[in-house]
């Protein structure tokens, strides 16, 4: 039944073994109920969320230390052929020596649709961070594969450089249809380092074929100059 599935996706979660996602403990049901719980490693250091305002966003080298070990994360999520499909800051989280993770609350259903050459056509995510192919998978039927979150990785490297996702001023309904429609988001190249610019435009790309993959994108400038340690 669907318990049980959501329990074997948990299953699957406990199998992943890197040192960029947080480690699933374990499950369990509350007994005489559906209630499932789930055992994650504790993060003292909270979420990247948690440390960002516009008024107060990531240093330019904090954020490319968080992405390159995000980057670090997704290669080995995409080898096991898995999508993580809700890629966020607030699914970034921090150890209490500052060691990134990526994790999903959202765990079922989310991180354990295989690749091998198929597309999801599932609608997951949110959508501020959503890619193009995403959304239009609901309508054209055409699916997406792993570079949907190459898309949502660009958008977290916005929201931890201003501090906000683009689009966070409208409805989640609106952005749905700006997304597909408008121009990719940039960084705004008088405030941003160039590489930082440049970064975030090869994620940003509409066409997902064009978009350079987690590994490929391990040797970009702006992430393969980060300091060695996390923030």
């Amino acid at each position: 039944d669907e318990v049980e599935d959501i329990q074997r996706e948990i299953s699957h979660l406990a199998q992943i073994r890197s040192e960029y996602v947080t480690k699933y403990i374990g499950s369990w049901l509350h007994e005489g109920s559906t209630r499932l719980a789930i055992a994650m490693e504790y993060m003292a250091g909270g979420s990247v969320a948690d440390l960002v305002t516009p008024e107060n966003p990531l240093p330019t080298d904090a954020c490319a230390v968080v992405l390159r070990d995000l980057l670090m994360a997704l290669d080995y999520l995409h080898g096991e052929g898995k999508i993580h499909r809700d890629i966020k800051c607030a699914n970034v989280l921090l150890t209490e020596r500052g060691e990134v993770r990526l994790a999903d609350f959202g765990v079922a259903g989310q991180m354990t649709h295989t690749l091998g050459g198929n597309k999801r056509k599932t609608f997951t995510g949110t959508p501020f961070w959503m890619a193009p192919e995403v959304i239009q998978s609901q309508d054209q039927g055409d699916g997406y594969d792993e570079k949907a979150d190459v898309w949502s990785l660009g958008i977290t490297a916005i929201e931890m450089a201003t501090g906000t996702p683009p689009y966070s001023d409208l409805h989640p309904m609106r952005v749905l249809f700006f997304i597909p429609q408008n121009p990719p988001p940039a960084l705004d190249a008088a405030k941003h380092d160039p590489a930082h610019v440049e970064f975030v435009a090869a994620c940003l790309q509409k066409d997902s074929a064009r978009r350079p993959s987690a590994r490929a994108l391990m040797e970009h400038r702006f992430v393969a100059d980060a300091p060695s340690r996390s923030p």
